[in-house]
């Protein structure tokens, strides 16, 4: 082996080891912060909406996500949502306390904004520790309504039809006696309420406005109700 080949061969060996000490102080580094370098939180049991009017929590049993910026929960009495998490955040909490006092952080005082979801329906907020879990295999692509957020509150319409896509955030609607339009997956929510307790897809619209007077509905399926 001439001068230039031993050389380029010790180069060679000096960058390797370098490569190897890199990996090894950058893993050891890792491994002594608070940074959790295993994926192995896959149990959600709450969710919370946030927007200028209200924020909106709730109790779930299960939840999927997806590659892009959206998933899927169900509540605890069945109501199947997909969300964009833009404003919608997954969270395990120990009681409803706990979810409450999240909440109530970003309330900024108005303590009157954070709506639940379970109370509207008078469902129990025990926390059942063996009824949430991640789904790995979303087998619901059904939805009979979608909920549509506007400047002046929340609309509720039948949904004949939907489409969204791998590379995109938005979603194609075809609404029943209306027309079919494509918007941004922020400002929608799709909702199956087959296997729901009545009144859900109202409640849960009512959870997001924050009042009765921000909630317009335009579907013949939703009975509109004042609660007492």
């Amino acid at each position: 082996m001439d001068t230039f080949e031993k050389v380029k061969t010790g180069f060679c060996v000096v960058g390797f080891v370098g490569i190897c000490g890199y990996i090894l102080v950058d893993c050891s580094a890792k491994l002594d912060s608070n940074r959790d370098n295993f994926d192995t939180e896959k149990y959600y049991n709450a969710v919370m909406d946030e927007n200028e009017n209200s924020i909106s929590i709730s109790l779930i049993q299960g939840y999927t996500d997806y590659s892009g910026s959206t998933f899927q929960f169900v509540t605890n009495d069945g109501l199947i949502v997909l969300t964009d998490s833009k404003d919608s955040q997954l969270l395990r909490v120990d009681n409803f306390e706990e979810l409450s006092s999240y909440a109530n952080v970003f309330s900024k005082g108005d303590f009157d904004k954070v709506i639940s979801y379970d109370e509207l329906q008078d469902l129990s907020v025990d926390i059942d520790y063996t009824n949430f879990t991640k789904t790995y295999v979303d087998l619901n692509y059904d939805f009979d309504s979608v909920l549509i957020e506007g400047e002046q509150g929340i609309a509720i319409f039948e949904l004949v039809s939907w489409r969204d896509w791998d590379s995109d955030d938005k979603v194609q609607l075809t609404l029943a006696n209306g027309p079919v339009i494509l918007k941004d997956m922020a400002d929608v929510k799709l909702l199956n309420s087959e296997n729901a307790l009545e009144n859900s897809v109202y409640n849960y619209a009512l959870s997001l406005a924050g009042s009765e007077e921000r909630v317009f509905n335009h579907s013949t399926k939703v009975n509109v109700y004042t609660k007492q």
